[in-house]
């Protein structure tokens, strides 16, 4: 019986383990931010996994260094805080592609306090952080159900579910996200093959937080600072595994979860060894 039961389980294990890793073969995706560090490592990943990639950016000069590394690959310079461009980009690119897959990457952080923000500083925050993501979404989300498949994966952070000094505008706008991703799932609770995706690394060294090097230990168990590339490989693993939700790294997720339970002093000071990494 015990012999039975672990060859129903391995057998279990085994045919996950194939359908999930031709996953993304023969899909198309979508990467916002594609020309940054975490979106070209993902485009990396999807691209060896068999799957067409097209990478949006603002930044043509580094699309076109992206371009050269990846060959294959379909690049559109966009500026996707305008909606207007946003909208005659996915239009054509429905034309040719049967797009299936969006990772909304795309990102922008000032380091900033509150008072030393400007209104259009904060309005681009949210332009790229937030509302892109849920237009470019609205956008591309018919065909998917139309098609009857489809992934929506939006990239976070940390600094969603914490608040982070320096961080005010950064940090409304990636709990936005969160929050936005989590209605987006349980409105389409109703279709099988849709699914969502939400992932919120720590810092990690990027463009965005390029001074990020880790703690100490035992500081660095909890507050782990990754690599871009180890980042992207994680995310990438827990998509095939079609993971709803996932804190990087998962120490902190713990963490962040029963932090409630402390005093509001600890909170503060956990919160302030957290503000001192970008």
């Amino acid at each position: 019986m015990i012999i039975y039961l672990l060859f129903l389980f391995c057998l279990y294990k085994a045919s996950k383990y194939i359908f999930f890793t031709r996953y993304f073969e023969h899909r198309c995706v979508v990467i916002t931010g594609g020309a940054g560090a975490l979106g070209t490592k993902l485009a990396e990943l999807f691209y060896y996994s068999g799957t067409k990639v097209i990478l949006i950016d603002i930044d043509s000069e580094k699309l076109k260094i992206v371009k050269e590394q990846l060959p294959g690959i379909i690049t559109v310079q966009c500026d996707i805080c305008n909606y207007i461009d946003l909208k005659n980009v996915t239009k054509t690119l429905l034309k040719n592609h049967n797009i299936d897959t969006l990772v909304n990457n795309a990102g922008i952080v000032t380091k900033k306090k509150l008072l030393e923000l400007t209104s259009d500083e904060i309005n681009i925050t949210f332009k790229v952080n937030t509302i892109a993501p849920i237009l470019l979404t609205k956008l591309l989300l018919p065909h998917m159900i139309n098609s009857k498949r489809g992934h929506i994966i939006n990239i976070s952070s940390v600094a969603g579910l914490v608040g982070i000094n320096r961080l005010s505008d950064y940090c409304a706008s990636k709990s936005a996200l969160i929050g936005f991703n989590n209605s987006l799932r349980t409105e389409l609770t109703q279709y099988d093959n849709i699914h969502t995706s939400c992932f919120c690394p720590y810092f990690f060294r990027s463009t965005l937080f390029d001074n990020s090097k880790g703690y100490p230990w035992p500081l660095n168990y909890l507050m782990y600072v990754y690599s871009t590339n180890d980042i992207a490989k994680r995310i990438f693993k827990d998509l095939k595994t079609l993971k709803e939700f996932r804190i990087y790294p998962q120490t902190l997720g713990w963490l962040i979860r029963i932090k409630y339970i402390f005093p509001k002093y600890i909170q503060d000071r956990f919160i302030t060894l957290g503000s001192n990494i970008g």
